[in-house]
């Protein structure tokens, strides 16, 4: 009768131990979950966080291109032109002189050009 007595005792504590562990593991696996979801939700405010700075950034770029964009394609073309002007039009005189058909190649490059630029090349 004392050895069924120690078994049942060892079985019990057995169980007990059992019992212990698996409730460890329980609020073991309850940390992690909210560790888990602490952990998203400080993600998700990041990154709702660096989705408005993005938006703003991008409203204020698009802002800054729409008012210095033409002026600043205004000033390319300007000097574009006097670029066209004084090279292609007006060699200067006394100091540089083209050689013959120099300027009827240039004048048939820049209808290629633009000829192609016509078709979409």
């Amino acid at each position: 009768m004392k050895a069924w007595l120690i078994l049942l005792g060892a079985m019990g504590a057995c169980a007990m131990l059992t019992l212990a562990y698996q409730a460890g593991e329980g609020v073991a696996e309850h940390r992690c979950e909210v560790a888990r979801a602490v952990a998203k939700d400080a993600a998700r405010s990041e990154a709702e966080r660096r989705d408005g700075e993005s938006a703003a950034g991008t409203a204020q770029l698009h802002d800054n291109l729409g008012t210095q964009l033409p002026a600043m394609e205004a000033e390319a073309h300007a000097a574009t032109e006097r670029i066209r002007t004084i090279y292609v039009e007006a060699p200067v005189s006394g100091v540089c002189t083209r050689p013959d058909g120099v300027q009827a190649e240039l004048d048939a490059a820049r209808a290629r050009a633009n000829a192609a630029a016509a078709r979409g090349l």
